[in-house]
């Protein structure tokens, strides 16, 4: 399910593991709510371009909201609009 949000970025992290001989990229991104001073990680696809976010600056940030195999919900940012 894709949910829209506002958010303060915080920061974004290009990130890689290895396994079954592939390799795993992905970028690890920390946003904060306007209101709070609790910061949330949550990952997004290595392919997303945050380069145009400036720290601490609201966006609406577009989220894909799921459950995992033992049916907990997760989320992951798929985009974001100036």
């Amino acid at each position: 399910m894709k949910t829209v949000a506002n958010a303060c970025f915080v920061s974004a992290k290009h990130e890689e593991f290895e396994t079954k001989g592939k390799t795993v990229a992905f970028q690890r991104v920390v946003l904060m709510a306007p209101d709070d001073d609790d910061t949330i990680s949550l990952t997004a696809p290595a392919d997303v371009d945050f380069s145009g976010c400036k720290r601490m600056q609201v966006y609406n940030f577009v989220f894909n909201v799921y459950k995992d195999y033992k049916g907990y919900l997760k989320a992951k940012v798929i985009g974001f609009q100036a």
